[in-house]
């Protein structure tokens, strides 16, 4: 099944996918600071989110293409910017002095923001590189072997995004040594999630495909973010 959409093309499923695609990455961003213990790693919350942007890019790439991957990066972007824009508006106000608060929004406005800002360039590149490799290699190998492809573009951007997400987010707040053992706990947590799901993935794409009725194949494939 090879079919290539016009612009105009009106998909059931995009609309969710790409809200499911926000919702992973807002959610990532405010646990960054958080740090849990899983069997034997130890990293931040934010992984057991973020995993999931992998293969919901890689769904959207193979399905919908990559450049309808590439306008969702940049809306989600934006996104992420506007979110701490509010976030940043509300908390301007004083605070109410004779109730008391639960939660410290001021900690949590620092720490939305600077993991956003540390992580824009390592985000945006992981996402680019993921869904630029699921589409060059779909096209050279004719769509076959998407469990290997979707595997091996996940891994090359896991390693982009957490190692300059956590150096980024983390310098001058833990250690050093703290850092590399983040980010390799990091690495291989979502490299065996992705590992995991990546079956189920494939069946998931399989069904896209036949539901939306389509499986786009890009004519040329760009990694150049500003060609849309």
């Amino acid at each position: 099944m090879e079919l290539n959409h016009s612009e105009k093309t009106q998909y059931k499923l995009l609309t969710f996918i790409s809200m499911l695609y926000l919702t992973a990455d807002i959610a990532s961003t405010l646990l960054g600071y958080r740090y849990v213990h899983i069997f034997s790693f130890i990293l931040p919350a934010s992984p057991l989110v973020y995993v999931l942007c992998y293969p919901i890019g890689d769904s959207i790439a193979e399905v919908y293409g990559f450049k309808m991957l590439k306008r969702i990066i940049w809306f989600r972007l934006l996104c992420d910017y506007i979110f701490g824009l509010f976030l940043y508006f509300a908390l301007s106000f004083p605070v109410a002095s004779n109730i008391a608060t639960p939660i410290d929004y001021q900690n949590l406005q620092w720490f939305y923001m600077r993991g956003l800002i540390s992580g824009t360039i390592a985000v945006f590149c992981a996402s680019l590189i993921n869904g630029y490799l699921i589409a060059k290699w779909k096209a050279l190998i004719r769509g076959r072997f998407f469990w290997l492809r979707s595997m091996g573009s996940s891994s090359i951007a896991v390693i982009t995004s957490a190692t300059l997400v956590l150096i980024g987010s983390y310098a001058g707040v833990v250690k050093f040594s703290v850092i590399l053992e983040l980010s390799l706990h990091n690495f291989l947590f979502e490299l065996a999630v992705i590992a995991l799901i990546t079956p189920l993935l494939s069946v998931l794409v399989m069904f896209l495909k036949i539901y939306e009725k389509a499986d786009v194949y890009d004519d040329r494939v760009l990694i150049n973010p500003l060609k849309l």
